[in-house]
């Protein structure tokens, strides 16, 4: 009991000349994160176009795959891609992406998948609505976006 008598009973609060205050430690962080006059989305005066690429738009089950191969309308072949395209009771457009294990290792492969899917969100209004695509990677040699969107461009015209 003896050590107790030298301990001060007053509790210590927070600094009132604090660095940062706590009611504004973030303010910063959330003004920093909103866009400038003429910058986002409406930045030119109109909505940015839609290049999402949601759950509704993919083939995602093997059965789906299965069911294009089965079903297949067109199948176009050029020198980095086959597109397989079958009609869906759907009237969105559906798009599945395949890379062969063939092609190069997962690094390789899933870049190569990355392209075909921007290459895609680039360029929703080749695809008819109301159908499934499979893209097929056939080679490695895929290597930018520009490229492939060329090539999706040339064969899908034509058919679209």
């Amino acid at each position: 009991m003896r050590d107790e008598a030298n301990i001060s009973a007053t509790q210590y609060t927070a600094e009132t000349h604090a660095w940062i205050s706590r009611s504004y430690a973030y303010e910063w962080w959330k003004d920093s994160n909103q866009p400038e006059e003429g910058e986002g989305s409406q930045a030119f005066g109109g909505v940015m176009s839609d290049e999402r690429f949601p759950k509704a738009e993919r083939l995602r089950k093997r059965r789906e795959f299965k069911n294009v191969d089965a079903d297949k309308t067109a199948r176009l072949v050029t020198e980095n891609l086959v597109i397989l395209i079958a009609p869906n009771s759907l009237n969105r457009t559906r798009i599945g992406i395949t890379v062969s294990k063939k092609i190069g290792k997962s690094v390789v492969r899933n870049r190569i998948k990355r392209l075909l899917r921007e290459a895609y969100r680039r360029q929703k209004e080749l695809y008819q609505p109301g159908f499934d695509y499979v893209l097929i990677a056939r080679s490695d040699r895929i290597e930018c976006t520009e490229q492939i969107s060329q090539e999706i461009r040339r064969i899908l015209n034509p058919v679209c």
